[in-house]
């Protein structure tokens, strides 16, 4: 059974709590004495580090995701929507009020209470499957020791045979535009506002930065790219650094989707691989994902751009392949609920949906969902595909 530990950059899994003897590095002649010695030390706390982590011990923790990402996120999204709701329920019959207003303070104070539930979720989680947690920031001095402080200032050595980088991302404000910094706030900021911002102007997600630069990444000879980004895909495997024991996954590996889901999907492979005797990796292609706006928007697959740049115009119809099997390459749905359709679709594109099976599937009446498999009208074409009936 492996050991594991984890710090705010980290989950370590145990194996022995000993001494190690002194280490030497041949080069700068450094000595590093380790308190402690784990089989996998997982420096980040977001949903990647927190699964790898978990995963291996059975052969404010959550990063992003939990405490300024997709929870918060989800829940403000849909106290948005009912507020519509309400809106539109009077054309339904239903008597309310012509002015609606939100309270902040409970929304912000649900919001955060259930946070909190699912950091400590985490926490009794770790605990149960032997996992160290070490709530201090970590920095690499080599390939095998890690440094680790903690905000009071005290400093712990551990050593580990397998380190796995999973620090994720966060905000930048771009100072090179007049007014970001003095007027501009971070989706990290809005989810702790002690009152309603009002109107707000959403600038895309352009300006987040990996969390690399201050881990000591040189010392442990890991590559990165010119913008932070840990460089993978060594020996055949997409997570390995340039480092033979050092991983990345997340937001951090370079050229790979920013999203929950991958970073937690490629850290469970990981462990297993790393403990577990398997070999499955991580598939990056078909990965579903939703922007949660008030219309959500989701997609699948290639884009149009990316699919006439690979196969030509002459042999695409609407991201439909128009030769062989006709295979579907993309999927693109704007509507409401777009990410519990597109769920569904995304296990289809895995098993090589193709247009005949597509286009004979039975829709489910009356749905928005339904839509997509009454598509007959093509881009090419010019057709006006607004619908008129059932």
């Amino acid at each position: 059974m492996a050991t594991s530990v984890m710090s705010r950059f980290r989950f370590v899994r145990k194996k022995l709590l000993h001494y190690s003897p002194a280490y030497v590095s041949s080069q700068k002649r450094l000595y590093y004495q380790a308190s402690d010695h784990y089989d996998l030390a997982v420096i980040g706390g977001g949903s990647g580090g927190l699964a790898c982590s978990k995963e291996g011990t059975q052969w404010g923790l959550g990063g992003t995701c939990v405490n300024v990402g997709c929870i918060p996120k989800k829940l403000m999204h849909q106290a948005g929507l009912l507020g519509g709701y309400l809106r539109d329920a009077q054309k339904f019959g239903w008597n309310v009020p012509d002015s609606l207003t939100i309270n902040w303070d409970i929304l912000s104070q649900a919001i955060q209470m259930h946070i909190k539930s699912i950091n400590w979720g985490h926490r009794l989680q770790l605990k149960d499957k032997n996992v160290t947690y070490l709530n201090a920031i970590g920095y690499l001095l080599d390939n095998k020791h890690v440094r680790t402080r903690t905000k009071n200032g005290k400093e712990t050595i551990i050593s580990a045979d397998k380190i796995v980088i999973a620090t994720g991302m966060r905000p930048k404000y771009p100072t090179n535009i007049p007014g970001a910094v003095e007027y501009a706030i971070s989706s990290d900021d809005i989810f702790w506002l002690k009152k309603a911002p009002g109107k707000t102007l959403s600038i895309g997600a352009s300006c987040r930065v990996p969390q690399t630069s201050k881990l000591g990444l040189d010392n442990a000879s890991v590559a990165v790219d010119g913008h932070g980004f840990i460089i993978g895909n060594h020996s055949g495997e997409a997570e390995k650094s340039s480092a033979s024991n050092i991983y990345a996954i997340g937001d951090v590996l370079k050229g790979r989707q920013q999203l929950t889901p991958v970073a937690i999907r490629a850290g469970k492979l990981l462990a297993k691989r790393l403990f577990g005797g398997a070999t499955d990796q991580m598939d990056y292609e078909m990965v579903p994902t939703t922007v949660f706006t008030p219309l959500e928007y989701s997609c699948v697959g290639m884009s149009e751009e990316d699919a006439l740049s690979k196969y030509g115009d002459d042999k695409i119809e609407a991201i439909i392949e128009r030769y062989e099997a006709h295979r579907v390459l993309g999927l693109h749905f704007l509507g409401p609920n777009a990410g519990e359709v597109m769920q569904g679709f995304a296990a289809a594109f895995r098993c090589g949906l193709t247009e005949e099976t597509l286009f004979s599937t039975v829709g489910i009446h009356p749905t928005s969902a339904e839509e997509v498999v009454k598509l007959r009208i093509t881009k090419r074409s010019g057709l006006d595909p607004t619908v008129t009936s059932c």
